[in-house]
């Protein structure tokens, strides 16, 4: 109990302190490991109707995993976390739901047998989760549930961090562009140049390859 405190204290410090959400993850899925056994753990954040991994721990090639998306949908384990809200716990998630593994390489899909699903949960809203995966059948205790919730509780203020800070920048970029293209439009006598320079902020500004203006 003392070792979880004082690594919960130290990711506190380390959230409130930083926003490189990489470091984060990467401190929290390791803390996660000196404090309950797990073969395998992914952190996942939910686009749409999937989830994408950004962050993992104890993969044989965590590179082949970051990035992997996976089903969130009825039928599913992962819609249920969503859906409730809550923890959900399996001994056998193979049997269980045999497609729900199938992005991961055969050997590791056929591998996993107990599986812990944990929301992160930031005002009230479900932006992701954890995975924890066990080569074995050994439940997971409501003693590791517990711990799994209080770390997740932690990176799901990470992410929200780092997603406003990096929305802030955006807008604040935009805001940038306008405020350029508003000195262009009052202050340029060409109006080939002013035009030239606006699609350029346009292409630039929204990621596009192309733009034209027809008179």
């Amino acid at each position: 109990y003392y070792n979880r405190i004082i690594a919960l204290s130290e990711i506190d410090q380390m959230v409130g302190s930083t926003l490189d959400i990489e470091e984060v993850l990467k401190m929290i899925t390791s803390s996660l490991s000196n404090l309950m056994r797990f073969d395998s753990m992914s952190v996942m954040l939910l686009k749409g109707d999937s989830l994408k991994v950004v962050a993992g721990e104890g993969f044989d090639v965590l590179d082949q995993v970051i990035g992997l998306t996976f089903p969130s949908k009825k039928g599913y384990p992962n819609y249920e976390v969503i859906k409730d809200k809550a923890p959900l716990a399996y001994k056998n998630i193979s049997e269980a739901f045999p497609l729900f593994t199938q992005p991961l390489s055969p050997d590791s899909s056929k591998q996993i047998q107990a599986w812990l699903g944990v929301p992160l949960i930031s005002q009230e809203d479900v932006i992701g989760m954890f995975t924890i995966d066990r080569v074995d059948r050994n439940e997971f205790t409501l003693e590791e549930i517990e711990i799994a919730m209080q770390f997740a509780n932690r990176a799901a203020i990470a992410i929200r961090n780092a997603q406003l800070y990096e929305q802030t920048l955006q807008q604040i970029e935009k805001l940038n562009t306008l405020r350029s293209i508003d000195t262009i439009i009052t202050e340029s006598r060409d109006l080939d140049h002013a035009l030239l320079v606006i699609l350029q902020f346009v292409t630039g500004g929204l990621g596009i390859d192309a733009a034209s203006i027809l008179l």
